[in-house]
């Protein structure tokens, strides 16, 4: 059997059926000997009711065996390439019970069984199966059962050359997978005992239905480990138990990203759809089964998927042993899926506890939770609550009061996270983490746990002791030892008796009633030996009598004077009680400050605070400080100190003392010094000194920074006027001078604990508020300023020469905002100049105006912009004005033929959370903005650059890329910069420039001519955007008919495409002549009427260069009336015709008459 012409070339649209059938209970077999086709479009299609194989390309010797006795081979050819086909031969074979055959493997499971099977095989057996599947496809054998004489009789399967198994005896429930895609069996036996043999399956294993069980099983992708085959859609559906889970362990993961998929769900919902490269994911079904689909598409492929899955269970009853056991969150460590509840009970045995070790814990704060109950000793439903935890935790242990602990897991619809990992083991009771005891009149022990080893981090553990009815518990604590201030053990009766850290020994405590509680927790870090103790019951009559403070140590009202003098909170250097609200107000006599020297300062972190303010909040402190100083701004500090009712600490030891107020008032005449503590020695640590400066009414600060050197990042000069903060200097600077905006500029010196520097030097002085007129040296704020020519809005001077350098803080940049211009043209000039971050001499001009303009923008590259105003000496006119003010997130620009610079926040350091920026540029009528993205790195899917124009978004980029262009439709071209409240990175770094408008932009309505008009897709030949939805509509003249030359095509395929359509004139129902999507060139496409229309359409993803073509108008339909006959050719006719040509002839016949057409010659071959 041969395809047509062989061993010539096959012909073009070739359509061949051959259909083979064997007599009943025989097969066919089918020896292709030679292929050798068009790959991908000219195909040979076995099947015999199922598709056996679909081949295109090259191979040799291949053999297909129908399952029935019918095989069926069909043969097709496109219009293009040809080759020389195919030569075969078929033969009639019998069937699967006989000794060997050749056979090819379905997705569909086919029997073979050895000779006589289930009878005895006969002696001297010497049998070969061959079994072939599809390209890229693997071979599942299934050995049912197999029973042979052992030693003596075997059957041998290999793949590829690689022997897989050599058995014999007796096994059942093997499965084997080829290699490649062939599996070989041979089965031999001796001339003596013969048995059953084996009854067996085999299939090509592209999806399965399973059964998961406690036994982990394999699943893979197609080929795996080699290459997966192009155009796969494989599906597995794994279904466990009822009541149990499938849990899928994905160990190695490899696709081309973006284009081939594994797709895992369970009960309609989508847990994952995996592309690129992962390993070591878990997944777990909602309900009883899991269901994987693999795709891939026509190009690039990778090994795939190698993974396990077993049946598992959302919690679990189970039995604490001595050997620690597992427990984790669904999914674990990937994340858990929404809107689980699971639940998981553990027993210990009768008078043991169970102890679970929470290694690691992450849920989304305040939604999902992990609870953690237990049981009384007496039978009860009602259990308490030992925690009920979310957010991020590590490292705690949790103890059962009686023998079961329970755990329940919840989430709600929105945030997951990784869920926990924890162990769970029995413990012993007095000896262990917390327990239930009753008191006696003989001392009974009790002990942290691993004494008189250290205990374990993160401990947490309770003990409630219980008296006789009118007694009471005595807890004699004979050894301490903890980390002062972090491992604590709390003693209570209902009322906090104590709560110790450190080092103690023989402390007697005594409940009130008859029960006593014993918390004792450890942190992270440092561990000691903990404690050892004794409790008895006691018939102590006397009361316990807690400890108040007095009415002094909770808040007072004090004067500062020059002695020093001490105030502390409640109970210090005890731990200060819960739910304290104390407020100190301390005043110093006119003209003087207070200052607070905090010596020593423990708070519970985040929970229990020390407020300090004069009227403004100076400091709200929590955690572990020392050796800090505040100084009031007026005459009055104020302390209020908090605590919540849970963990307090020693709270905090300070003292007060009245100093001289650094209210300073200058004049006019006088310059006057103001430096740093001990300058020019070094500053002390921790000082918080602030001086305000006031000018008279109208007038302003001018402050010269003479010399200035601090640790950098950590001690800070904060310079601020009315409100505004003006800098926040740190480092090494000299001579910078600022201006107050009012008449009042503000200083803040503040120094950490650690290195220490010469400080400052600076002088201040009174100036007038006209002196900012020919130049001036100014800081940019947030808040607009003014900046104008000498004399406007009269005319400006003869040969002036100003110069203005305003200055923002790091990281910002100066906004200028040129109102109106006017000077004499050619001869009087504004030139705005830019300096670089870096200090430099070393400017970029943005502009160098003369003439009349108005309402231009310029911004700053760094943080410095300068100007200069130059006049002749003939002609004034009355100059420039204009307003000018920091900015660090977004502007307003106009773009010109000079590149210029726009970054995000902080660039080239990392930009800062919760960022949200907006950026506008302009270009003139007619043009359009250009964007070069030159470096780009944010936090993937989380922080993005939204690049759009004229209320279309071109692009929305989030994670790393480089050197791409976008170009606006119109005029205006803006940018939003955002990011959230976690990781951020370097941000991006881009220039703009302006550039020409291209022919068209996104969709017009044109008229075709007789010349060649362009079209093309938009940003060509840069990409596209994404969400694009373009339309053109062409029209020739009545009679004529539109051409499309389309020269270059290159969308995502399968997902943007062009439509091409044509209507007769003005209607609603359009022909669609093309709907394209991927890589073409030169194709043409001719209307059938007198109008084409293109649409062409992108999606959220993937874009590419997009297209360019052509248009004009061409000739019109053939109309056929009782005139002689008319001539029809094809283009070029009698030359070649052209490559790609898409050409309609519509001829039309009076009523009541027919077409007749005469076709002289075809030649297409």
């Amino acid at each position: 059997i041969t395809s047509p012409n062989y061993p010539d070339n096959y012909p073009n649209n070739a359509d061949c059926t051959w259909t083979i059938t064997a007599s009943d209970g025989m097969r066919v077999q089918l020896n292709l000997i030679r292929f050798s086709t068009e790959r991908s479009y000219d195909y040979l299609t076995v099947s015999d009711g199922t598709q056996l194989a679909r081949i295109s390309g090259i191979y040799s010797n291949r053999i297909y065996t129908s399952i029935g006795n019918t095989l069926t081979l069909r043969f097709t050819s496109d219009r293009s390439v040809t080759r020389s086909g195919f030569n075969a031969t078929f033969v009639v074979v019998t069937t699967a019970s006989s000794c060997g055959f050749n056979a090819v493997a379905t997705s569909t499971s086919q029997p073979i069984t050895s000779p006589n099977y289930p009878n005895n095989y006969p002696n001297n057996a010497d049998c070969t199966w061959t079994i072939t599947a599809s390209d890229g496809m693997r071979i599942q054998l299934n050995l049912i059962s197999f029973s042979t004489e052992r030693g003596y009789d075997y059957l041998t399967i290999s793949s590829d050359g690689t022997q897989l198994a050599r058995n014999s005896g007796i096994y059942s429930n093997r499965i084997y997978t080829s290699i490649g895609n062939t599996l070989t069996l041979r089965f031999t036996s001796d001339r003596s005992v013969t048995r059953t043999g084996f009854n067996a399956t085999f299939h090509h294993p592209c999806g399965f239905n399973a059964v998961a069980t406690s036994t982990s099983q394999p699943i893979t992708s197609p080929n795996y480990p080699g290459n997966y085959p192009n155009n796969v859609d494989c599906t597995w559906t794994i279904t466990a138990s009822d009541g149990m889970r499938v849990q899928l362990n994905l160990i190695r993961f490899s696709t081309e990203r973006s284009y081939d998929y594994l797709t895992i769900s369970s009960d309609g919902t989508q847990l994952a759809r995996n592309s690129g490269i992962y390993s070591n994911r878990i997944y777990t079904s909602i309900g009883n089964t899991l269901t994987l689909r693999f795709t891939s598409d026509r190009s690039v492929t990778r090994p795939g998927f190698n993974a396990t899955f077993v049946a598992s269970s959302c919690g679990f009853n189970a039995v604490a042993t001595s050997t620690n056991q597992p427990i984790i969150s669904p999914n674990y460590p990937n994340n858990y899926p929404n809107n689980v509840d699971c639940t998981w009970t553990i027993t210990a045995s009768d008078g043991m506890r169970v102890q679970l070790n929470l290694i690691r814990f992450s849920t989304e704060r305040s939604y999902d939770y992990l609870t953690v109950s237990n049981f009384y000793f007496k039978i009860s439903s009602d259990g308490r609550q030992l925690a009920r935890i979310s957010g991020i935790y590590s490292n705690r242990i949790y103890t059962s009061v009686g023998k079961t602990l329970t755990l329940r897991f919840t989430s709600d619809g929105s945030v997951t996270r990784s869920g926990f990992n924890a162990t769970f083991v029995v413990v012993t009771t007095a000896s262990s983490c917390g327990f239930n005891a009753v008191a006696t009149s003989t001392n009974q022990p009790i002990i942290s746990p691993n004494y008189p080893n250290n205990y374990p981090n993160n401990a947490d553990c309770t003990w409630t002791i219980t008296a006789s009815d009118g007694m009471r518990v005595q807890l004699n604590l004979i050894r301490f030892s903890t980390e002062r201030s972090y491992d604590y053990l709390t003693v209570s009766d209902g009322r906090q008796l104590a709560r110790i850290s450190g080092i103690y020994s023989n402390r007697i405590y005594t409940s009130v009633g008859k029960t006593l509680t014993l918390r004792f927790t450890s942190d992270g870090s440092v561990t000691r030996s903990g404690f050892n103790a004794t409790f008895v019951d006691s018939k102590c009559i006397s009361e316990y009598m807690p400890v108040v403070t007095t009415a002094s140590s909770c808040g007072f009202n004090a004067v500062a004077t020059s002695t020093s003098q001490p105030i502390t909170s409640p109970n210090y250097p005890n731990n200060y009680p819960n739910n304290v609200d104390c407020t100190w107000m301390i005043t110093a006599s006119d003209g003087m400050r207070v200052q607070l020297n905090l010596i020593r300062f423990s708070t519970e972190r985040s929970y229990d605070y020390l407020t300090v303010s004069d009227g403004t909040q100076l400091a709200r402190i929590s955690g572990i400080y020392s050796n800090r100083i505040y100084t009031s701004v007026g005459n009055t500090l104020t302390l209020r100190f908090t605590s919540d009712r849970s963990v307090t600490r020693s709270g905090f030891n300070a003292t007060f003392v009245g100093e001289s107020n650094y209210h300073l008032f200058v004049t006019k005449t006088k310059i006057q010094l103001i430096t740093s503590p001990n300058y020019p020695n070094n500053y002390p640590n921790n000082v918080d000194c602030t001086w305000t400066i006031t000018a008279s009414d109208g007038m302003r600060v001018q402050l010269n920074l003479i010399r200035f050197s601090t640790e950098r990042s950590y001690d800070y000069l904060t310079i601020s006027s009315d409100g505004t903060q003006l800098a926040r200097n740190s480092g090494t600077y000299s001579n910078i001078t600022y201006t107050s905006i009012g008449n009042t500029l503000t200083l803040r010196f503040t120094s950490d604990r650690s290195v220490t520097r010469s400080g400052f030097k600076a002088t201040f002085v009174e100036s007038t508020t006209q002196a900012l007129t020919c130049g001036f040296n100014a800081i940019a704020t947030s808040t607009s300023q003014p900046i104008t020519s000498p004399n406007y809005p009269n005319n400006y001077p003869n040969n002036a020469d100003c110069s203005w350098t305003i200055t923002a803080s790091d990281g910002m940049r100066v906004q200028l905002n040129l109102i109106r211009f006017s000077t004499e043209r050619s001869y009087d000039y504004l030139t705005s100049c830019i300096l670089c971050i870096k200090i430099s001499s070393d400017g970029t001009q943005l502009a160098r105006m003369s003439g009349t303009d108005s309402n231009r923008i310029y911004t700053s590259i760094g943080n410095t912009l300068t100007l200069r105003f130059t006049s002749d000496r003939s002609v004034t006119r009355t100059g420039f004005n204009a307003t000018f003010v920091a900015s660090s997130c977004g502007f307003n620009a106009v773009a010109t033929s000079t590149s210029q610079l726009i970054t995000s926040p902080n660039y080239p350091r990392i930009y800062p959370n919760n960022a949200d920026c907006t950026w506008t540029i302009t270009a003139s009528d007619g043009m359009r903005v250009q964007l070069n993205l030159i470096s780009f790195l944010t936090e993937r899917n989380w922080d993005y650059l939204t690049i759009s124009s004229d209320g279309t978004q071109l692009a929305r980029m989030s994670g790393t890329y480089s050197n791409r262009t976008y170009t606006s439709i119109g005029n205006t071209l803006t940018l939003r910069f955002t990011s959230d409240s976690s990781l951020t990175r370097t941000g991006f770094n881009a220039t703009f420039v302006e550039s020409t408008t291209q022919a068209f932009s996104c969709g017009f309505n044109a008229v075709a001519t007789s010349t060649s008009q362009l079209i093309t897709s938009p940003n060509y030949p840069n990409n596209y955007p994404n969400n694009v939805d373009c339309t053109w509509t062409i029209t020739a003249s009545d009679g004529m008919r539109v051409q499309l030359n389309l020269i270059r095509f290159l969308t995502e395929s399968r997902y943007d495409y062009l439509t091409v359509s044509v209507y007769f004139k003005i209607s609603s129902d359009g022909t669609q002549l093309a709907s394209i999507a991927g890589t073409y060139s030169n194709r043409i496409y001719t209307s059938i009427g007198n109008t084409l229309t293109l649409r062409f359409t992108s999606d959220r993803s993937v874009t590419r260069t997009g297209f360019n073509a052509t248009f004009y108008d061409n000739h019109a339909n053939l109309i056929c009336s009782n005139m002689p006959s008319q001539l029809i050719t094809s283009p070029n006719y009698p030359n070649n015709y052209p490559n790609n040509v898409d050409c309609t002839w519509t001829i039309t016949a009076s009523d009541g008459m027919r077409v007749q057409l005469n076709l002289y010659f075809v030649s297409v071959t």
